[in-house]
């Protein structure tokens, strides 16, 4: 008799249990927070902006509050002709029988649109990862215009600060939106690449786009600076990254050095016994950049063993 009353108990407190699930909410975990578009451009909302949470089990579905200065057909947001400043959208899913809290996303509606705003003071704070898992946190900050002899668009002085060197970058942006690494100078290497741009993430791009970009790099070994020209990859438009300052909707972009360039601009050369095996130990950097708001997360793989990474932890852009 005591088994069949426990075995009773179990069942009801089970079911109590399914049918308290199946009455909660449903929850937003968390959401893209920051979308930068061009002034005159719509955007299409989706489930793929928004980590929620169905405790019931059912399908969710995304749902857009009406808002100031912009009008909503189904899930697309228009901002009004000639806008530009911020729209605060309100968003919530529902699971066909309840919903779960508000929450809002930033849509900053802005005149011309670049992958890196490069405006003076803009800053981006990142965690760093390296080989031996040590972390450390770096700064990359925006300082004063400057004009690069060969490049036809805005460049600025930038600067990495708490890294093992502080070391300064000069990057561009092109009327397009594309953005340039135009070069970079350390207390230990002053080169500049006079009129070579280093690595041009072109935007708008469309994916599976790929193209060449040369490097000048010093080769110990030679004795003498050495051309190489790399191969780059538009592999994603629509990665959404997961990184401390948020979940951001970025471009992949993919950097393929093969391994025996990146030694031999390190100083070192392969026997030949070895160069067979070279083509297995590729360098593979991949930056995940947020339009109009900048690099979210960089890795850098050797072969399949991360070597490097950095994630955004916060930001300020204007």
């Amino acid at each position: 008799m005591g088994r069949f009353l426990f075995y009773g108990c179990m069942i009801f407190f089970l079911g109590g249990c399914s049918s308290f699930w199946e009455d909660q909410p449903p929850e937003i975990i968390d959401l893209v927070r920051d979308i930068a578009i061009q002034r005159g451009d719509s955007l299409v909302l989706s489930m793929k902006y928004i980590d929620a949470r169905s405790r019931s089990g059912r399908t969710l579905s995304l749902q857009i509050g009406a808002g100031n200065n912009y009008s909503l057909h189904t899930h697309t947001i228009i901002p009004d002709a000639g806008f530009t400043g911020d729209l605060s959208v309100p968003v919530w899913v529902d699971d066909g029988v309840a919903t779960s809290e508000r929450d809002t996303i930033r849509v900053r509606v802005i005149t011309e649109i670049h992958l890196m705003p490069l405006a003076q003071d803009n800053f981006w704070v990142y965690t760093d990862l390296d080989h031996h898992g040590r972390t450390a946190e770096s700064r990359l900050v925006v300082h004063e215009p400057w004009h690069a002899s060969g490049f036809s668009g805005e460049s600025f002085v930038c600067q990495w600060d708490h890294l093992e060197d502080d070391i300064t970058l000069y990057y561009g942006t092109d009327s397009a939106g594309a953005t340039y690494l135009l070069g970079a100078a350390s207390p230990q290497d002053t080169l500049w690449h006079d009129s070579l741009p280093m690595v041009r993430f072109p935007y708008p791009v469309t994916q599976g786009d790929s193209w060449e970009y040369p490097d000048l790099g010093y080769s110990l070994s030679d004795s003498a600076f050495v051309l190489f020209f790399r191969q780059a990859e538009a592999i994603d438009t629509a990665a959404f990254v997961s990184v401390p300052a948020g979940i951001f909707s970025t471009i992949q972009y993919r950097l393929t050095i093969p391994y025996e360039q990146f030694l031999r601009g390190a100083g070192v050369r392969f026997p030949p016994t070895m160069e067979k095996r070279v083509p297995s130990q590729d360098i593979f950097i991949y930056y995940y950049y947020a339009p109009g708001i900048g690099l979210v997360q960089y890795k850098e793989y050797e072969g399949e063993r991360l070597r490097r990474q950095k994630t955004l932890s916060s930001y300020e852009v204007h």
